[in-house]
């Protein structure tokens, strides 16, 4: 840094430290005439800070509601599972997983049979067949 530069650096650096110096030495009512010759209203500025922080508390309280109402749904989710299986026991659980797994594979072997057949080779009774399987996937 020049010298030139250093000056200028050390005389704002000399000037802002008699302004705090000045401002935290005169009274709040001096403060607020001080503020309102540069043509701020220190109520008016007051204000603006007090409904900035309420609005931001809103806000924070606003998302941790949200939180609570979502994490409300996973748990009435998470009940409503537990309540279908409660009373099966180990076996009965993994026959259901057995029968889901199997109508799963039934309906992926259905897909890509359909996806493999030439239509046009058919029969009625085929397209039919493949309709109704359709169908049923739909209601899944």
């Amino acid at each position: 840094m020049t010298a030139r530069k250093l000056n200028r650096v050390q005389a704002t650096e000399h000037l802002s430290q008699l302004l705090a110096e000045e401002l935290t030495s005169i009274s709040g009512r001096e403060l607020e005439e001080l503020a309102r010759a540069w043509g701020i209203d220190p109520t008016e500025s007051a204000k603006r800070v007090d409904a900035a922080f309420d609005a931001a508390s809103k806000c924070r309280a606003r998302a941790r509601l949200d939180e609570a109402k979502r994490a409300r749904e996973r748990e009435l989710a998470n009940f409503s599972c537990a309540q279908r299986f409660a009373g099966m026991n180990r076996d009965t659980l993994l026959d259901k997983l057995t029968e889901r797994l199997d109508e799963l594979q039934r309906n992926n072997a259905s897909r890509v049979t359909i996806q493999h057949r030439n239509l046009s080779e058919l029969s009625d009774c085929d397209l039919v067949s493949l309709l109704g399987q359709l169908a049923e996937l739909d209601r899944l």
